[in-house]
């Protein structure tokens, strides 16, 4: 009897922690345009997004927030989204395929970027290219 009280009572606690997490939401420091350049063999491509709060529907597991494409080489992107935890951006720019695509992906300081580009395949990731990136005011 002692024991299905207290399996009881551990359940209600846990379950009434789960509800009063909070609700993950994109960072206000993060969402607004962004500049970024990339430079890979010689080249350099400019790409401006808006990151906004609004979820994305990916074919990840985790929580993604929509980007808007204000200006991107034709082809290079398609419905994008972002991720953002413990100082770590990730721009998904294709969210259409899953075991197969491209990101951005580095660190956030302020209102800049450093990162890379980043292939994902089955087999494993490489980065092409850096990636660089400012917050615009």
């Amino acid at each position: 009897m002692k024991i299905l009280i207290f399996t009881t009572l551990v359940a209600l606690l846990m379950t009434g922690c789960a509800a009063l997490a909070p609700q993950q939401t994109a960072s206000a420091t993060l969402t607004g345009t962004w500049d970024f350049e990339l430079s890979w063999a010689g080249e350099r491509q400019f790409y401006r997004f808006t990151l906004t709060n609004s979820r994305a529907e990916t074919c990840k597991g985790q929580v993604y927030y929509r980007v808007r494409v204000r200006a991107a080489p034709e082809g290079s992107v398609y419905k994008p989204a972002y991720r953002y935890e413990n100082g770590e951006l990730r721009i998904l720019l294709f969210t259409d395929i899953c075991d197969d695509y491209k990101s951005f992906s580095g660190k956030v300081s302020g209102s800049t970027f450093d990162g890379a580009r980043v292939f994902y395949n089955i087999m494993n990731a490489y980065e092409q290219g850096k990636v660089t990136g400012t917050r615009r005011r």
